[in-house]
């Protein structure tokens, strides 16, 4: 066909929801039979198993909404670094001299920011033969010790952190396999200083505005 149809189609939660891999397992079939072009993209924090076959049969392969730009940034039910980006916003604004911190600090975790993400749709819709699937990521992660240790710093907090060993850990590392995606030629390039200071302009233009999801 002259105009060939291509589709990007992301998965980026643990959680399996059947209708929504029967629902884009009817979208994955349709485009290809008009000769059409799917890629799966993985944002999961886990790599996804060696994958053929029909869509429907990849038990392994999640298949939820992304919500990477629709930040949460509630104290208690948000993901880390936007629960982190507030909680040392709002200590630094009090005057406090400590922030307590959940956990160790040890387990390992992978963050892509969002630019990164949009270069690499880019990247792989401009390729002639994309693959079936493929995971993106940074392919390197860092402690949540780091994490909130760098966040601190960017948000100007200079006080101390403590770390509430009662609180859970979570799962020791999550660390995405991008060796695909980086064969292709493509890597991410914002590092997480600059990541998390972008995030932070983010929320504190948000926050000015009115719009903050807290």
């Amino acid at each position: 066909m002259a105009n060939p149809i291509r589709i990007l189609a992301f998965s980026g939660s643990a959680r399996r929801e059947s209708l929504n891999r029967k629902l884009l397992a009817v979208t994955v079939q349709a485009v290809r039979e008009a000769g059409g072009e799917v890629t799966l993209l993985d944002l999961n924090e886990v790599p996804l198993p060696l994958y053929h076959g029909d869509l429907e049969d990849a038990e392994g392969l999640p298949a939820n909404a992304v919500k990477i730009i629709d930040l949460n940034y509630h104290l208690q039910n948000s993901h880390v670094l936007p629960a982190l980006i507030r909680k040392f916003h709002e200590a630094k604004a009090a005057g406090r001299s400590e922030v307590t911190a959940w956990g160790s600090g040890a387990p390992r975790r992978e963050f892509l920011h969002v630019d990164d993400l949009a270069d690499a749709c880019a990247f792989l819709l401009r390729q002639d033969k994309p693959p079936d699937w493929i995971n993106v990521g940074t392919g390197t992660d860092v402690t949540i010790r780091e994490l909130t240790e760098t966040v601190a710093a960017v948000t100007g907090f200079t006080g101390r952190i403590v770390w509430d060993a009662t609180k859970p850990d979570g799962s020791p590392r999550k660390l995405m396999d991008v060796s695909r995606l980086t064969a292709l030629g493509w890597r991410a390039h914002t590092g997480l200083r600059d990541g998390v200071a972008k995030t932070y302009a983010s929320f504190l233009a948000e926050k000015a505005a009115g719009t903050l999801r807290n």
